[in-house]
């Protein structure tokens, strides 16, 4: 637990600008964490409030004898309240919100009158989520671990064979290690719940490994790899009438070359190629840009191309995924805190890709 002091103060200073830190406004409670764990969140090291040095994190407060929170200040400048909350460290955390548009074969539906005749349509909707990290300084000073979550609404208006909108869920976990040069990777496990005309539950590993420069290039290899497939009971309509089927989906493997150059004002630029485990082309780019300090405009692309059609039409068997979303950090570009960035997004349906079995 931390008490969280909410000030009430006449004057508060954190050198020019009235800042403290990492250039986030009254960044306090924004990461900083205990003086033993040897970290203080957002750059508050070195700051000062009211002209008291910030150390440790703490900015010198101390219970006062009656128990409540108070400031070391003979002044009596500052007021707290003091509310007992779980410890939060949002440097470390990115939330993110957009929209996305996708494709794949569980978007076309098989008609119970001719089994080879499929109908459908890509989907399209809204997206939004969070990524957090916490370091794992007992294995590596450089080591991390990321915990994230995606939901995503689409199809409000249904489609050609349901009714129902379309309601997905991605889970992200995993360790990564972040350089600004030499070997760095990750792997996670991704969990996918869909539920629409079938309610799915999948699940893949997910790991890259690249060799960043000093010259901001970074070369690397990405796979996925199925761990669970699933099959459901599914309803359609034909004709205006409800018709119960089955379906079985699987992840599809895949294995990708990116090549990835970070900007020197933060951001990046990828592109990829590679191929699955049924020998489909894939290729894709995503495109990382700031546009100012705390907020991020992030867009991706994937694209499968079938490597032979079959009975159903061409554009059946291709999957493709057009996503882009505004990201916040809470404590903007904090520098303390930049190697516990996520280092992979939370899945979605770019880098979780499945078809039937």
């Amino acid at each position: 637990m931390l008490l969280f002091c909410v000030l009430h103060c006449s004057s508060l200073y954190a050198g020019a600008g009235n800042r403290i830190g990492c250039g986030a406004e009254f960044c306090l409670g924004c990461g900083a964490e205990d003086a033993a764990a040897g970290e203080v969140g957002c750059g508050l090291e070195g700051a000062s409030l009211g002209g008291r040095e910030i150390t440790g994190g703490r900015a010198g407060w101390q219970p006062g004898q009656d128990g409540s929170c108070a400031a070391a200040n003979p002044q009596g400048e500052f007021t707290f309240l003091c509310l007992p909350v779980p410890r939060v460290h949002w440097c470390r955390s990115e939330f993110f919100a957009g929209v996305q548009s996708f494709a794949g074969q569980a978007n076309y539906a098989a008609l119970e009158s001719e089994r080879e005749e499929f109908r459908g349509s890509s989907s399209f909707g809204a997206q939004y989520g969070m990524n957090f990290t916490r370091p794992l300084a007992v294995l590596d000073e450089q080591a991390s671990m990321q915990l994230g979550v995606r939901g995503a609404v689409s199809n409000f208006a249904g489609a050609d064979f349901t009714d129902a909108s379309r309601r997905q869920v991605f889970l992200t976990g995993g360790f990564f290690r972040r350089v600004d040069f030499g070997l760095q990777g990750g792997v996670v496990a991704d969990f996918l719940h869909d539920d629409w005309y079938a309610e799915l539950n999948l699940s893949q590993l997910r790991g890259e490994i690249s060799w960043r420069t000093a010259r901001c290039n970074e070369f690397g290899f990405g796979y996925m790899a199925g761990l669970t497939d699933d099959a459901s009971r599914s309803v359609i309509l034909e004709d205006g009438a409800a018709v119960a089927d089955r379906v079985e989906m699987e992840v599809i493997n895949q294995n990708r070359l990116f090549y990835r150059r970070h900007f020197h004002g933060g951001g990046f630029a990828e592109a990829f190629a590679g191929l699955s485990g049924d020998d489909d082309g894939l290729l894709g780019a995503s495109l990382e840009l700031p546009l100012r300090s705390g907020l991020t405009l992030r867009s991706g692309v994937t694209y499968l191309v079938p490597e032979e059609s079959s009975s159903r039409l061409d554009h059946q068997d291709e999957s493709w995924n057009l996503a882009l979303a505004f990201v916040w950090y809470p404590c903007g570009g904090c520098s303390a805190t930049r190697y516990q960035r996520p280092l992979m997004d939370v899945a979605d349906n770019g880098t979780f890709l499945f078809d039937r079995q």
